[in-house]
């Protein structure tokens, strides 16, 4: 049924799936949704006294709506609606998404959610009710009782709030909170690490939170000037935030971790169901070191996420726009997928693992073992792949033409495929010599290069580079000569110039000290690389990195430290 400008409908009820429109100008006064109704309330509408129930939805496009109940279902409030007066019981959901909501109240087991935009004025949250600002979202006035709680995401921002005793007011970093009058018994959590379960805080501390164990409806954060240790995850998800850091973890299927801005080691999935629902997420300048990813498992890796050390042992390992992997190990039945903007190095393929290089993706210095298996679509970068006889390098974007040529410059280390008049080269790190590479059709599309009879050698524990003219140079940060892969120094004339970094104590927290990483022969050299033009992409930086450390004490770096400096150079 649709209200149209100056209609007024009276005492309507929508059941199984019915519909309500109320346009510019109408009216619609006591109305009951039930059973999947819809009310849809457009830009001058308004409806007054309406139960919503049984899966049902209200939404307001800019419209009014006055005194509405809510129970199992949800209302939607948009850009320029107003929702007055709303109570949502058990079940209920209330989300503002750029629109207001001024008074009303939130019972035993109803939630409010205030968007981007979205403005919660004079909301009352009863015991078990719960109120989320996030990032943009605003709420003013809010009255907490007992067993309420009010959560702000980062971005968020509440004012002139009211916590009593029993209840709670949760801050994640990069959330505000301002002018807030509490009770003695209030809590008030704004760092440190604590634990949830629905609207009741579990346990709190400011310092170490050993051996937690979550169930069922239950979340573990760990934030500023906190640390976990040894947790297991049964039937929940842990999150480790800007600041805090957390070792040992253990996921169970169905439940995961999310590292957001803070750094964590040691994090074991054994298996996952395959449905994506078990698994490790890094983003937002979080860092991840030792992760093992089981069978059915997954690593999601974006937004300036980076991890070192993971063993993708027959899981799968997504890395995405900003997100850097460093000496991931990829086993039996694993994958490591690169997608645009993502990158990693020193990645190893082993017997039955693959790696794969979609468009935009860029993977650096990876070592393909025997029965393993990098393939590369068109758009993506391999460079300095190391290939093992039995190894694969599958060009999937490379029609396979009986009779084509590959050849090998042991001076510039390029591999050269030539096929049906197109032509695909790649660098290659190692020494190989004698007519070793060959090509095959791949399984299902391109050209398969494997090598056979070989010399592959590593020097000083590195794979052998290009020659040096062919690499970048780098600017340090408190002299004015730039050092290249060699680690000569010349002088340079021009280059954006930063203070040397500061490796994060989060860091020493995990094993990365700054004595670790500055060790390798040639002191602060590394940190002023580190410091380097903030114009140029991650993994150039990345690569910077690597070049210094593999010389100067003639040795390699130890590879799982470099992932975790790439945090310091998004700062």
């Amino acid at each position: 049924m649709n209200v149209l400008s100056g209609g007024t409908a009276l005492d309507t009820t929508a059941v199984s799936g019915g519909e309500l429109w109320v346009s510019s100008g109408g009216t619609a006064s006591v109305t009951t949704l039930t059973s999947d109704g819809l009310l849809t309330v457009n830009a001058g509408g308004t409806v007054i006294d309406t139960t919503v129930t049984g899966i049902s939805t209200e939404s307001l496009y800019g419209g009014l709506a006055i005194d509405t109940t809510i129970s199992d279902s949800q209302i939607q409030v948009y850009a320029g609606a107003i929702a007055s007066n709303t109570t949502v019981k058990a079940g209920g959901y209330e989300n503002l998404l750029g629109g207001t909501a001024i008074g009303g109240a939130l019972g035993s087991g109803a939630s409010q959610y205030v968007g981007s935009a979205g403005v919660a004025r004079d909301t009352t949250v009863e015991t078990g009710g719960y109120e989320e600002v996030s990032s943009g979202g605003v709420a003013t006035h809010t009255t907490v009782d007992s067993g309420g709680m009010a959560f702000i995401d980062a971005g968020g921002l509440a004012r002139v709030n009211s916590v009593g005793d029993g209840a709670a007011l949760i801050v994640l970093p990069g959330g505000v909170a301002q002018d807030t009058v509490s009770a003695s018994g209030a809590h008030i959590l704004t760092s440190g690490a604590f634990i949830l379960a629905g609207t009741q805080v579990v346990s709190a501390t400011t310092g170490i939170l050993s051996g937690s164990e979550l169930a069922s409806n239950e979340s573990e954060y760990v934030c500023s000037g906190g640390h976990s240790v040894d947790t297991t995850i049964t039937d929940g998800t842990e999150y480790v935030l800007k600041g805090g850091v957390a070792t040992g973890i253990t996921v169970a299927v169905g439940t995961g971790v999310f590292v957001s801005g803070g750094a964590a080691s040691g994090i074991n999935i054994a298996s996952g169901d395959g449905f994506q629902n078990t698994f490790v997420s890094v983003s937002e300048d979080g860092i991840t070191h030792d992760t093992t990813v089981g069978s059915g498992a997954y690593e999601y890796v974006d937004y300036s996420g980076v991890t070192s050390d993971t063993t993708i042992s027959g899981g799968t390992s997504y890395i995405y726009s900003k997100g850097v992997a460093s000496s991931t190990m990829v086993s039996s039945g694993g994958g490591e997928l690169i997608y645009s903007g993502g990158e990693t190095m020193l990645t190893t393929v082993d017997a039955g693992g693959a790696e794969y290089v979609t468009l935009g993706g860029v993977a650096y210095r990876t070592t393909v073992s025997a029965g393993g298996e990098e393939t590369i679509s068109s758009g993506g970068t391999a460079s300095l792949t190391h290939l093992l006889p039995g190894g694969t390098i599958d060009v999937a974007y490379l029609p396979y033409v009986s009779g084509g040529s590959v050849g090998y410059d042991s001076t510039t280390h390029l591999l050269t495929v030539s096929e049906g008049g197109q032509t695909y080269t790649q660098t290659l790190a190692g020494t190989y010599s004698g007519e070793s590479f060959h090509l095959a059709a791949a399984p299902f599309s391109g050209t398969d290069i494997t090598v056979t009879d070989i010399t592959s050698t590593l020097a000083n524990g590195v794979a052998s580079d290009p020659p040096l003219s062919a690499k970048p140079r780098f600017l340090p940060a408190n002299n004015q000569n730039s050092i290249d892969g060699s680690g000569t120094s010349s002088p340079v004339t021009s280059g954006n110039q930063l203070a040397p970094a500061t490796i994060p104590d989060q860091l020493s927290q995990i094993g990365l000290t700054s004595a670790s990483v500055l060790g390798f022969g040639f002191g602060n050299d590394l940190v002023q690389i580190m410091t380097q033009s903030k114009s140029d992409d991650v993994f150039a930086r990345n690569r910077a990195v690597f070049d210094a450390t593999s010389v100067g004490s003639g040795g390699s770096a130890d590879a799982s430290v470099l992932a975790a400096l790439a945090h310091l150079w998004h700062h």
